[in-house]
């Protein structure tokens, strides 16, 4: 049984020796006629956890926390998800820009996939309204 044990936490531990902690977080526009604060950055604060080209995370949004996912295509350009508490799910494409040492600033394009049923009319062709199309975010990430 110690072997056993000391098996599983020596594995655990090489795991997460190869393993990479992220903090990031993006920044949403104030309301309008607001100036820019601090609180547009860390509004929503989020932890990742990332292993090989895989990232799975938490971030805050408000209140509620959303769960948000990364796959790495290369060092720079990555595809995401982001899910919410309200089950409303938005892929994106992204890309990290080193600005110093471990700090990146990320822009990234992420589109609204729970508003598909309601695009479609009733022959399947799809209707994309001008606000529908996604929006652009701007996200400030460091990796530990």
């Amino acid at each position: 049984m110690e072997k056993l044990f000391l098996t599983a936490v020596l594995s655990l531990f090489t795991v997460l020796s190869s393993a990479q902690i992220m903090v990031t977080s993006s920044l949403s526009s104030p309301e309008e006629g607001a100036d820019w604060a601090i609180e547009d950055l860390t509004e929503n604060l989020g932890v990742g956890y990332t292993m090989d080209k895989f990232t799975v995370g938490v971030m805050m949004n408000g209140d509620d926390y959303d769960l948000f996912g990364r796959y790495s295509l290369n060092d720079n350009l990555y595809v995401s998800g982001l899910m919410t508490e309200d089950e409303e799910m938005s892929l994106g494409l992204g890309y990290s820009l080193k600005v110093w040492d471990k700090l990146y600033i990320e822009p990234s394009y992420m589109y609204n996939m729970s508003d598909d049923a309601e695009m479609c009319d009733d022959e399947g062709m799809g209707k994309m309204e001008e606000e529908d199309k996604g929006e652009l975010k701007l996200s400030l990430t460091y990796k530990f």
